[in-house]
C-alpha cells in the first residue's frame, strides 16, 4: 500500500480458535475480512466484480489483524497486516461494479 496516501477503509480483526483448523493452522476467511472493512453503505451500491489475493505470511491465533484499502482509481487496493509488528499478511486488488 503507498504510505503517502491515507485508507480509505480500515477495520480490525481478531484469530480465534474457529479460525484455526486442526493441524494449528490459521485459515481465517480473509475475503469476508477484505469484504467486511469496508462500509455497509458502500457494499449496499456496489457488487464485487473480481479480486485476486496474493498471500504473503501466515498469521497466528490471538493476532490482531487490520485490513486496509485504499482507491487506486479503477480498482481498490487491500492490505492485511498483522497489528503487533506490521507484517504483511497479504495484499489483494479488489473490484466493484
Amino acid at each position: 500500500m503507498n504510505d503517502s496516501v491515507a485508507p480509505v477503509h480500515t477495520q480490525t480483526f481478531r484469530l480465534h480458535s474457529y479460525d484455526v483448523d486442526q493441524t494449528g493452522k490459521a485459515r481465517p476467511d480473509i475475503l469476508q475480512w477484505i469484504l467486511d472493512s469496508f462500509p455497509v453503505e458502500f457494499a449496499e451500491k456496489r457488487s464485487l466484480s473480481t479480486f485476486e489475493i496474493n498471500y504473503l505470511s501466515e498469521a497466528q491465533l490471538g493476532d490482531t489483524i487490520v485490513v486496509s484499502s485504499e482507491d487506486a482509481g479503477d480498482h481498490y487496493y487491500c492490505d492485511v497486516k498483522r497489528e503487533s509488528d506490521n507484517l504483511e499478511l497479504c495484499r489483494a486488488p479488489v473490484n466493484w461494479k
